[in-house]
């Protein structure tokens, strides 16, 4: 028997060895039997502790989760440790349970700094984002520091598909803030995106020139 066989009848034998203590054991006070198999399941309200079923003790501000073996907070409130404690929510903010932990979320052109809620100063020729926490610049512009500068489109170039920054046309290949015009040499055509060449079947490239293999 190999050893993955062996450890693997070890684990079934364990498993089975429990599961026939379970079915064993008397069921405790406040438990029932499961619906499929042997043995038992505490009722709605307690949680298992050994051998035996305790009450499931609610803090104030919980309530039970769906299993009945636990408490959660009720909205507003946040566990901890052992009991449920009121969420803070600051100056123009709301609750919200999608809100990395904290409790609440800033309103539409707000964003959340710290326990408080901070306007979100939206320079010229920009917009809120979708979230409203944060700007963005208008087509035509780019985002540098804490304004939106015009793009600088050369000859030759168009604005990218963002629409900030710039592309050049098929047929120029970018150099610095200008486009140039590709040369090609004997033997070859523009590359499918037009910002560079290849050469022509049987021709192979080496350095800027293309040759015969």
């Amino acid at each position: 028997m190999s050893r993955l066989s062996w450890l693997s009848c070890v684990a079934l034998c364990l498993n089975a060895t429990a599961l026939a203590q379970q079915a064993d054991a008397p069921a405790p006070a406040n438990s029932h039997p499961v619906s499929y198999g042997a043995g038992w399941r505490c009722d709605y309200g307690y949680a298992p502790l050994a051998s035996r079923c305790e009450a499931v003790i609610l803090p104030a501000n919980s309530r039970l989760v769906s299993r009945g073996d636990d408490w959660e907070c009720v909205r507003g409130y946040v566990r901890n440790g052992a009991e449920c404690v009121a969420i803070r929510v600051p100056e123009h903010g709301f609750l919200s349970e999608f809100s990395a932990g904290r409790g609440w979320d800033c309103e539409r052109g707000y964003a959340a700094r710290d326990d408080a809620c901070t306007p979100v100063t939206v320079p010229a020729n920009a917009f809120l984002t979708e979230r409203g926490d944060d700007w963005m610049c208008e087509r035509g512009f780019s985002r540098e520091g804490l304004v939106c500068a015009a793009v600088v489109v050369p000859a030759n170039a168009y604005l990218s598909r963002r629409g900030d920054g710039w592309s050049c046309e098929h047929g120029f290949a970018r150099a610095g803030a200008t486009c140039v015009a590709i040369e090609l040499p004997a033997h070859a055509h523009l590359s499918a995106i037009g910002n560079s060449w290849d050469c022509n079947v049987p021709y192979v490239r080496r350095d800027n020139r293309c040759v015969l293999p």
